[in-house]
């Protein structure tokens, strides 16, 4: 899957997400699957890291308001809430 927008930082934050799915699909479970899911290979562990780094939670926080209010699949919700107790702090 691919998507192009102009903010680079939320290019990278969706490569992210794409290459942790792409991960969790080919080596875990299903990424999101609940509320308490962290990646288990060190691939996973790498990506979730780069999501979680300082220097991304801005990005991260246009990512989850590129919704505009429309709710979030439950798989996505659960990567939201996991992302969020991970780096103590709310995305919206």
């Amino acid at each position: 899957m691919f998507i192009f927008t102009q903010d680079e930082e939320v290019q990278r934050i969706f490569n992210l997400m794409d290459g942790l799915d792409q991960i969790a699909f080919t080596h875990e479970r299903n990424l999101g699957s609940d509320d308490h899911w962290v990646p288990e290979s060190p691939e996973g562990k790498a990506i979730f890291d780069q999501l979680i780094a300082p220097e991304n939670r801005q990005a991260l926080r246009k990512w989850y308001a590129r919704s505009d209010g429309r709710e979030l699949n439950p798989s996505a919700l659960n990567l939201k809430l996991t992302l969020e107790r991970a780096i103590q702090e709310k995305l919206d």
